[in-house]
């Protein structure tokens, strides 16, 4: 999936400090990497549990939504 983002770069040694002094940036954190774990099981078990044509089906059909929402907004203006 495709979305906008936005990134920072921090030096190792502030992110050690902050991870080790701020619960709120832990959490943060250590959420985000859980997130992504989910993310990558879930791509897993797709890939080893589904078949090829479903998925291609559904992703054609994800795909084509994104579009149509995509060109219906830009329409409007």
């Amino acid at each position: 999936m495709e979305q906008e983002a936005q990134a920072i770069l921090i030096p190792c040694g502030l992110f050690n400090r902050m991870m080790g002094e701020s619960s709120e940036f832990r959490y943060r954190v250590l959420a985000s990497y859980g997130k992504r774990l989910d993310d990558l099981m879930m791509l897993v078990e797709e890939v080893a549990f589904r078949r090829m044509d479903q998925r291609l089906e559904e992703w054609l059909t994800q795909r084509r939504l994104r579009f149509n929402r995509h060109y219906s907004s830009r329409a409007g203006r």
